[in-house]
């Protein structure tokens, strides 16, 4: 049996052991799932309306926010297990976050909690300005 093929046999055995676990514990919640119906307020979200009609507001990844300002999570772009992971930390979409230092590393602080991210990892978390 070639490497690929073998490769192959051991993810179908990960996965009917996490869908059995699933079945017997319950699936976790939030992780992974994608929801089919339409969510006005998401997509109303991503506007605000001006004098002239709707506008779309300006999204940028997390490692370009300077540090001090308040922004908003819109969307976390990474793997479904990274982002059940960050949602377990309490970085959601929708949960405001203030950025406290961007050095090497990206400290923010959500729910007067702290959390460092690497570079990479903040690069996939997308986020828009808080207006005070």
């Amino acid at each position: 049996m070639n490497g690929a093929m073998r490769n192959l046999r051991i993810r179908a055995r990960k996965r009917t052991k996490i869908a059995h676990a699933w079945a017997r514990d319950g699936e976790p919640e939030n992780c992974g799932r994608i929801n089919l119906v339409p969510d006005m307020q998401a997509l109303t979200s991503s506007f605000k309306m001006s004098a002239e009609g709707p506008t779309a507001v300006a999204r940028s990844p997390l490692h370009q926010v300077k540090a001090g300002r308040q922004v908003r999570v819109c969307e976390l772009c990474g793997s479904p297990e990274m982002s059940c992971r960050l949602r377990e930390l309490g970085l959601h979409e929708g949960a405001v976050v203030r950025l406290i230092a961007s050095h090497t590393n990206i400290i923010c602080q959500i729910c007067n909690t702290r959390l460092a991210l690497n570079t990479r990892l903040a690069e996939l978390i997308m986020v828009e300005a808080v207006v005070n």
